[in-house]
């Protein structure tokens, strides 16, 4: 997989910038990326690139003294089981576990939906982290608890966040409310189960009206 390569040719303590066209499908072999003590940036435009777990594991494992950003990319079909390395929570994102601590995560004008997890965080689980959502859809991911769990305080702003009340009615266990974020519904064109997962059902493009657009 080249963005792992990418990701293990960056030495510990150092940085990368990576690019993805937009409408890249990234799929993965059913092993997360993993970032350790390094700063990754992962980015693409326009309609986005796409990182696809296959339903078969999660997206990202984020660890010791990682950071990672991502612009305009759309996280998918991620899921974490009794099975994965460090457990089953985190479908999408884990951040951090036990005593371990990291810089953050940074998601910006980006889409994550269709992520399961057996446990805690289908979209994401936190543990001591400081991720910031802008721009960000955080939607129909399918776990016991909630979208995002975890001991860290996450930051949203400007954001469609499932289960957080939105900025009138805060949910403050979700993190930090930056302010103008929603709990609506984002109006995909197609959605899909993410316990279908893997699946290409869904259509994330949005329609007309979504509050998504232009927001």
């Amino acid at each position: 997989n080249q963005v792992q390569s990418a990701i293990d040719a960056t030495p510990l303590g150092g940085s990368a910038q990576l690019y993805a066209p937009p409408g890249t499908l990234i799929v993965l072999d059913g092993t997360a990326f993993t970032i350790t003590s390094k700063s990754i940036s992962l980015v693409s435009s326009d309609e986005g690139a796409i990182i696809d777990g296959g339903g078969r594991s999660r997206l990202f494992t984020l660890l010791t003294g990682a950071a990672l950003e991502l612009t305009g990319v759309n996280c998918t079909n991620g899921r974490a089981t009794q099975l994965s390395p460090l457990g089953p929570a985190g479908g999408a994102f884990l951040i951090g576990e036990s005593n371990l601590t990291l810089v953050g995560a940074f998601v910006t004008n980006c889409t994550v939906t269709d992520n399961s997890a057996s446990s805690k965080g289908g979209g994401m689980y936190n543990y001591k982290g400081n991720p910031t959502f802008t721009n960000c859809i955080i939607w129909g991911n399918e776990t016991i608890a909630q979208n995002v769990r975890g001991q860290g305080p996450p930051s949203y702003y400007n954001s469609i966040i499932e289960g957080s009340g939105g900025s009138d009615n805060w949910d403050n266990s979700f993190g930090t409310n930056g302010g103008y974020n929603f709990d609506s519904d984002p109006w995909f064109f197609r959605k899909s189960n993410p316990g279908d997962a893997p699946t290409s059902v869904g259509d994330f493009h949005l329609l007309r009206g979504s509050l998504a657009i232009d927001s």
